[in-house]
């Protein structure tokens, strides 16, 4: 048996094998299915990095959030890996839209760096907002032309129509 990944899809050939390798391969097309579906949702960690890419748009950023469902799915707490994003992150962005998908405890303003080495409350709900909380239906909207542009299972849509590029 040989697995040849491409992307996203993983293609299995069988050349004569037992029916004992067919469990096995059944195994292996699940774990494939499920790690696409890991992969696919829009967490705000993502929308915290989209711009609009329409041309002669100026007010690129943060595009505008309109949920019709959301998801949430735990993910293992790190926060190491919180502390190291915390400064990356644009807070009003990841506010507004962590409040648009239906969360709304985490501050208006960030906090003081030295925060996160102390309230491991705050970094809980830092890391719910991220990472647990998954756009899956509805539409990602740019803040100066109002273009939208669809979240259809977990996946945003950017394409840009012709008279956009």
């Amino acid at each position: 048996m040989s697995i040849i990944s491409h992307h996203d899809t993983c293609v299995f050939h069988l050349r004569r094998q037992p029916p004992r390798h067919f469990a096995f391969l059944a195994h292996l097309l699940l774990v494939a299915q499920r790690e696409r579906e890991r992969r696919k949702k829009m967490r705000l960690i993502v929308h915290n990095m989209l711009s609009c890419n329409i041309k002669g748009v100026v007010n690129k950023f943060p595009l505008l959030i309109e949920a019709e469902k959301v998801i949430e799915k735990e993910v293992d707490f790190n926060p190491d890996f919180l502390r190291h994003m915390f400064a990356k992150i644009e807070w009003k962005a990841l506010v507004d839209g962590a409040r648009s998908m239906g969360y709304s405890e985490l501050p208006d303003y960030a906090p003081d760096t030295a925060a996160l080495d102390s309230d491991e409350s705050f970094l809980r709900k830092f890391h719910h907002a991220l990472l647990e909380l998954h756009l899956d239906e509805g539409s990602i909207v740019c803040p100066e032309t109002g273009r939208k542009f669809s979240v259809n299972k977990g996946i945003p849509n950017m394409l840009l129509h012709e008279d956009e590029v």
